[in-house]
């Protein structure tokens, strides 16, 4: 059977309170007139260049304007963003900056340079600067995330990873590297050892029906993405969980009055309380839909989390909590303005009204659940169903579930390929999935964990249990 697709309810285009994407019209006009402007058969490469800082800007910053562009936005989104997020050789970093120049001499000479950018001598000295510092930038592999050092060498060395066959067979390459040479190219971008540098014209064909690999740079939290045809067969048991069964019998006669204090200490459920509690009856939104600067920080301080934003839209432990009561309709935004919901379930205090707030929590587990089975990857949502799912049953048991570093260590309990007789990519990609979902629900505050094992609790495991039997009500597949 062909596997079904993830559905929204209906008339619901995505989440309620998640950022929607920026209209693109007047960047799509900017960069059309920009080409024009320049007149010449090299207009379309700066504009291409344009197109993709425009969209980075909007994106990673509070600053949906095209127009407007001050020293800290332009620094940060040409040394920081765009290494995290673009794969590029050496010489596409070289025409950034002069793209850039050409770009602001344009929006000057349309009378479109927003009044509350930098002075146009700033602009000229800080792009003179950036010359040197964007190349700086672009050799720093520690801007960039693992797979983006993986894939930039092999940029470098010829990939088109555009190309299906040619990514899966350099994959195939990488997978074939000594274990020290991998770590070595994914750390630093590059191998000592120049006897086995990558050749296209000598890389092992990908192999039979392989299924496409597909890197997307990106923030570390799952940069590693394979996108597998649908298979009839179902899948096999992943090989990465222990030979155990789950425990069930300690949940069938589980009283969750008994464990108040468990749903209490959940720190999704703890944030959710915050979040509502600051909300209150109501509070003014920024015009992409988040709380104001000011008021993130609030409430990344009554998070307990020490760290700064310049938007809401850049702390995943909001969003998440955020994205979640939006969902279950605790919260609801219209406009610039965000107010309480009716919600499934009515908030309530553990010590007032303990049962009734078992409820709402269970009901805010479930939620999330759901939210990020029904997002897609690219907005924080399960990449690895439905291995995440059985996965996450084994996390809620006593101990916990193993994490591996696959920069730092090898795996020893990896298939094999029967083909090269080397740990099997197709399932090292599987395990990715599941490792980038668990860290997406440790983010979230579903689950808990450290670098060595990664914990859930009783009622994360009721929830994922519910969770499964209403997809199988809806006659759906995790």
């Amino acid at each position: 059977m062909p596997k079904k697709k993830k559905r929204r309810s209906a008339g619901s285009p995505g989440p309620q309170g998640r950022p929607q994407r920026p209209r693109h019209s007047e960047r799509q006009e900017l960069q059309a007139g920009f080409e024009l402007w320049l007149s010449s058969s090299d207009g379309a490469a700066p504009a291409r260049i344009i197109g993709t800082l425009l969209d980075l800007k909007a994106e990673h910053f509070d600053s949906p304007d095209p127009t407007l562009w001050t020293e800290e936005v332009t620094v940060e989104l040409m040394t920081e963003i765009v290494p995290r997020k673009i794969l590029q050789t050496r010489q596409d970093a070289m025409d950034l900056v002069p793209a850039l120049r050409l770009f602001f001499e344009f929006l000057r000479a349309r009378g479109r340079w927003n009044e509350d950018s930098m002075s146009s001598p700033v602009a000229s000295t800080l792009l003179a600067g950036l010359e040197f510092t964007v190349l700086e930038a672009v050799d720093d592999p520690s801007r960039r995330s693992f797979s983006s050092n993986i894939l930039t060498y092999g940029l470098e060395h010829g990939l088109d990873p555009e190309d299906e066959d040619a990514l899966a067979a350099y994959m195939e390459w990488y997978n074939s590297l000594p274990h020290a040479h991998r770590v070595e190219l994914s750390d630093r971008g590059r191998i000592s050892d120049p006897a086995i540098s990558y050749d296209p014209s000598r890389a092992p064909p990908a192999p039979h029906e392989a299924h496409g690999i597909s890197f997307v740079a990106g923030d570390g939290h799952g940069d590693a993405r394979r996108d597998a045809a649908a298979d009839d067969a179902p899948p096999s048991w992943p090989w990465f969980l222990p030979d155990t069964d789950i425990d069930l019998e300690r949940i069938r006669d589980w009283d969750p009055r008994e464990h108040l204090e468990v749903y209490r200490r959940n720190t999704l459920v703890r944030r959710a309380q915050i979040l509502l509690d600051f909300i209150g009856p109501g509070r003014r939104l920024t015009s992409t839909g988040a709380l104001n600067r000011a008021d993130t920080a609030e409430v990344l301080q009554r998070f307990g989390i020490d760290r700064t934003a310049r938007s809401m839209w850049d702390v995943p432990e909001i969003t998440q909590a955020w994205g979640t009561l939006h969902d279950g309709n605790w919260l609801e935004t219209t406009g610039t303005q965000v107010r309480p919901g009716s919600g499934p379930v009515a908030p309530a205090s553990p010590d007032e009204q303990p049962e009734q707030f078992i409820d709402f929590a269970h009901s805010l587990l479930l939620s999330a659940l759901g939210s990020m089975w029904a997002r897609d990857g690219s907005e924080g949502g399960f990449i690895g169903m439905p291995d995440t799912l059985t996965t996450l049953l084994y996390v809620c048991q006593e101990g916990g579930l193993r994490r591996y570093d696959l920069h730092r260590e090898q795996i020893p309990e990896v298939p094999l390929d029967p083909r090269t007789g080397q740990q099997d990519m197709d399932e090292l990609v599987r395990y990715m999935r599941v490792a980038t979902d668990l860290e997406r629900l440790q983010t979230a505050g579903i689950l808990e964990g450290d670098e060595v094992r990664v914990r859930g609790s009783a009622p994360v495991l009721i929830a994922a249990i519910g969770f499964t039997e209403i997809l199988g009500q809806m006659g759906e597949e995790p």
